[in-house]
């Protein structure tokens, strides 16, 4: 099975530190996590790859692996890339208005979507990512353009 895009999911307790200036160990890096995937899930990979990667700081990172109509020939299933790196905000979609979770919720094109901070519990950063779906790709506009709703803590009021 031949892909023309993939996306791949790497939190960062899977990939520690990586050195972005340091072309050669990328190229490296990734040249081995494609022949991995390639291994795992029997995928046909190889030839030119553009690799976008998005980086957040709480996350880890989020690759779109985008084939590149170059014609290779078979050049003997090597896989050659360019890496563009692009650092940003990951924001979490959710269905609906989470409550009690101190994080910023912005409403854009209405759909909810939360922003959270490197202060937030473990507890609460799993139940985002039990309920979310991460949106990496042009967050700025949503971050810009979107309503920041106001959070209510019921559990403040007394009767």
């Amino acid at each position: 099975m031949e892909m023309k895009k993939i996306i791949v999911y790497l939190k960062k307790e899977t990939t520690g530190k990586i050195d972005f200036a340091n072309i050669d160990y990328l190229e490296n890096y990734f040249r081995e996590l494609l022949l991995k995937l390639r291994d795992v899930y029997d995928i046909n990979i190889k030839g030119f790859y553009n690799v976008k990667v998005y980086i957040d700081e709480l996350y880890g990172m989020v690759l779109e692996l985008e084939a590149e109509d170059i014609d290779y020939g078979d050049y003997y299933n090597q896989i050659e890339m360019r890496i563009i790196p692009i650092y940003t905000t990951f924001l979490y979609q959710v269905d609906d208005f989470i409550n009690n979770i101190d994080v910023q919720t912005i409403l854009y094109h209405d759909e909810f979507y939360l922003k959270i901070d490197k202060n937030i519990s473990l507890k609460n950063y799993y139940l985002v990512m039990d309920y979310a779906k991460i949106v990496y790709n042009n967050t700025d506009n949503i971050i810009k353009y979107g309503k920041v709703l106001k959070h209510f803590n019921f559990k403040k009021i007394m009767l």
